[in-house]
């Protein structure tokens, strides 16, 4: 009986997991855009605060969510990508 911790994950697993990763990171960057978007709608100075203040809310919920479901290893990826140390240098990691 094989342990299923010591197998290789399947390249097709692996792509799938970086493809949903990478969706769900794009929802909390949409919200974010319709909540620097919302003051400039025909709306009471009210609604707009709280309709702000809901988009990010929602924006950090979602976000911190897919970090939860995506795993660490997917989390340290982007976090190297968003280093700015890293950001000039010639090589790609």
């Amino acid at each position: 009986m094989s342990d299923l911790r010591t197998e290789a994950v399947p390249e097709t697993s692996r792509r799938k997991k970086w493809l949903y990763a990478t969706f769900l990171l794009v929802i909390p960057s949409l919200l974010y855009t319709v909540a620097v978007v919302v003051p400039f709608l025909p709306l009471a100075t009210s609604a707009k605060v709280w309709a702000a203040g809901g988009f990010v809310l929602a924006a950090e919920i979602v976000f911190w969510g897919t970090a939860i479901i995506i795993g660490k290893e997917v989390a340290k990826r982007y976090r190297r990508f968003f280093d700015p140390r890293n950001w000039f240098r010639g090589e790609r990691r």
